[in-house]
Parts: C-alpha cells; structure tokens; sequence
C-alpha cells in the first residue's frame, strides 16, 4: 500500500512539476525551478537510500537516512517551493500594477480625448455660429438702412449659400430701389 501510494504521489508530483515548469518566464524563475528539480532528485535519491537499506534488513540505516538526509532535503524543497511561489506572487503583483498603470494611463488619455473633442466642439460652435451671425447681422443692418432711407451701402453678395441668397435678394431690392430712387430724382429734376 505505502509504495503504490508514494508511486501515485511521485507521479503526481511530476505532473505538478511539469505544470509548474510552464510558469517560469524569468531567469529567477527558471533557476528557482533548477533548484527545485536538483532538491526533488536528492529527496529521490535519499528515499531510494532509505528503500535500499530497508529492503536489505538494515532498519536502523533507513531510519537515520529518513530523519537525516531526506528530512533535511524535504525542509529545503519545501522552502525553495515557498521562494517561487513568492517569486510568482510578486510577479503577478508587477503584472496587476502594469494593468493598473495602463488602465490610469487609458482612462487619463480617454478624458483628455474627451475634454479635447468637446473644446474642439465648443471651438467649432463658436466659429459656425460667428460665420453664420455676422453676414446675419449686416443683412439686417442694410434693411434697417433701407428702412431709413439709406440706399448708398452695397452688401457683399459672396456667399453661396442659403444666407447668401437672403442678402443678394436684399442687395437686389436696394439696387432696384436705389435705381427706382434715382430715376424718380431725376424725373423730378426735369420736372
């Protein structure tokens, strides 16, 4: 029983170290692993002593190699496999504070794109709507000028759009009524 219960442990033992193999990426890593195969061999190496001693007759030899050398190599393998879980945890403790730093530096680039759109969109409403006010404005300043009388300012008819077409309409009617003017001056003056 107590050698096909070692076996199925050796065995599951190898699986675990094969395992545990694919997690070294570092040169720390891989020499932990090193020292922990070396102290898995003599650990092997002792309880192979012990059986050979034992199967021979000589009791008292297997019991001081079992207390003595392989106890001792037990304690160090244990503690080399508590170093590389250390060497793992602090390796996944850099890899969460990269995620952590690349997260903080994604959301800090994600505000400023956001913060520089909606400057951009402000921008951009300013311009449109001073584009859009000022021709406005001088459009009703020309009717508010023919309104009083005043038929001498011609408006800047460029614009190709919509805005372009109220004030060329309106430099239009000022032409006409500022030739319908002339034309009653001097009908008025032959008079």
């Amino acid at each position: 029983l107590y050698r096909s219960t070692a076996a199925g442990a050796n065995d599951r033992a190898a699986e675990a170290a094969a395992r545990v193999q694919a997690l070294a990426h570092t040169p720390a890593e891989r020499e932990a692993l090193a020292r922990i195969q070396a102290q898995r061999r003599a650990i092997d190496e002792a309880m192979a002593q012990a059986r050979r001693a034992h199967e021979t007759g000589d009791a008292a030899t297997a019991q001081a190699v079992i207390e003595g050398a392989y106890a001792s190599q037990v304690v160090a393998y244990l503690q080399s496999l508590r170093d590389f879980a250390d060497l793992q945890r602090r390796a996944l403790d850099a890899i969460q504070a990269d995620i952590s730093a690349g997260r903080s530096a994604n959301l800090a680039f994600g505000a400023s794109m956001i913060l520089s759109l909606m400057a951009f969109i402000v921008l951009g409403a300013y311009f449109l709507i001073r584009h859009i006010r000022q021709p406005l404005q001088r459009a009703v300043a020309c009717a508010h000028a023919i309104a009083g009388g005043d038929l001498s300012q011609p408006l800047d008819t460029a614009r190709g759009d919509e805005l372009g077409e109220l004030i060329q309409a309106l430099e239009a009617m000022r032409a006409q009524l500022a030739g319908v003017v002339g034309e009653v001056r001097q009908s008025a003056q032959q008079i």
